[in-house]
């Protein structure tokens, strides 16, 4: 892998969604970077096969008076070894489990199948098609497109004319409903917009500016989770829509690079940018049940939920393919983050990289991800058996 003094923190470009300073060799040497240094990453850049710390004043991070590299250096027997001291000291251990249906059986997402295609009826046709081939379910989500506009969190009239409605029959059918969720609000969603600007919800850079952009949204904002007047706000809004029936939340985002840049936080201005990620999960986690999942993580192991991978592409090769599910889990697994969700089985169908377009996995391929999947923690269909035939529909009985 090859990096140019890339910061160390949870950022979208690279899918570093979990960035731990945590590094741990075959020879059983470990390395552990403070959390409060501007840390850079240069790898197989200044020198092949070498790993290059750099701690600077640079973007992303805010500058300070006094910048310093501190690491600690660990030399033991085996990595085993080395990497247990570690978890002792430093990543710690989940402080219980996540929701135990999310485990036995699987969930269900309109994503990759739908993309922002999605309706009540899509939604009930889909369960329906779950049953009638006789797969159990932990819950099924619905995913993007269901708002007014990205932001408003309120569901779409014409898509979902009576949102209780469908939420109980599909209740009544077995399962529990969750909602796709993102930290944005679009410029233009009001009045959810102007109501967060009015009141200073929004995360702000050093000029006091909130613009930013995401892949839902050229121009937007970010709600500042290190603002306990935001989240009580934006908390609010989704306890309502539980209130309309849905169970729980499918948390997208959170990575520092969302932020306006340079972001500008109160608090600790050493913990600076990282301690977004982290009041973003802590605020999950508190405030929501056991059965969310979220896709970052910036020193928040103790929480026992589930953590998605980054999105994977529909490919046999190391380009995001199904290779790395295997090294995504492992790399997840070593920095403390243990209860995994793999993405799609089958991985996200883009057209021609297109966040609209889908196509669907070869059969193969669909079969030897979900194979690699059965010995992870959780399954999770988008695409589905019996959109192949008998054969891959019948797998499920030899598991």
């Amino acid at each position: 892998m090859y990096y140019e003094e890339e910061p160390y923190l949870p950022t979208h470009p690279t899918n570093m969604a979990l960035s731990e300073r945590y590094w741990l060799s075959s020879k059983g040497v470990s390395i552990y970077v403070n959390e409060t240094n501007p840390l850079f990453l240069d790898q197989n850049n200044y020198r092949d096969n070498y790993l290059c710390l750099i701690a600077k004043n640079k973007a992303p991070y805010r500058h300070r008076d006094s910048v310093q590299l501190n690491y600690e250096l660990g030399v033991f027997l085996d990595p085993k070894t080395a990497h247990q001291y570690m978890v002792k000291t430093h990543l710690g251990k989940p402080t219980g489990r996540p929701d135990k249906r999310m485990i036995q059986h699987p969930i269900w997402s309109t994503w990759a199948r739908y993309k922002a295609n999605v309706t009540d009826k899509i939604v009930e046709t889909y369960a329906d098609e779950i049953i009638a081939n006789k797969f159990n379910n932990s819950q099924i989500e619905i995913d993007d497109k269901w708002e007014t506009c990205y932001g408003s969190a309120v569901f779409d009239p014409i898509k979902f004319p009576n949102v209780t409605a469908l939420v109980q029959r599909l209740k009544q059918k077995g399962f529990r409903v969750t909602l796709w969720i993102h930290p944005f609000i679009n410029r233009g969603c009001e009045p959810a917009y102007s109501f967060a600007l009015r009141n200073n919800y929004f995360a702000k850079n050093l000029d006091g500016r909130v613009e930013m952009s995401w892949w839902q949204g050229a121009e937007a904002a970010t709600i500042d989770f290190t603002n306990p007047k935001a989240v009580k706000w934006w908390v609010d809004r989704l306890k309502f829509l539980q209130k309309l029936g849905i169970d729980s939340f499918k948390f997208d985002a959170g990575e520092v690079s969302w932020l306006p840049q340079v972001a500008n936080f109160s608090g600790s201005l050493d913990m600076q940018p990282g301690i977004f990620t982290k009041a973003y999960v802590q605020t999950l986690a508190t405030n929501f049940n056991d059965y969310i999942e979220i896709r970052v993580g910036w020193r928040s192991q103790e929480l026992p939920i589930f953590v998605r991978m980054i999105d994977k592409d529909s490919r046999w090769t190391w380009n995001n393919g199904l290779p790395t599910l295997i090294t995504t889990l492992l790399q997840m697994n070593l920095n403390g983050y243990v209860y995994v969700l793999p993405d799609m089985i089958g991985g996200n169908g883009y057209l021609d990289g297109s966040l609209n377009g889908t196509e669907y996995p070869p059969k193969e391929l669909f079969i030897r991800w979900l194979q690699a999947n059965v010995f992870m923690p959780s399954l999770q269909y988008s695409f589905v058996p019996w959109d192949y035939d008998k054969e891959v529909k019948n797998l499920k009985n030899s598991f």
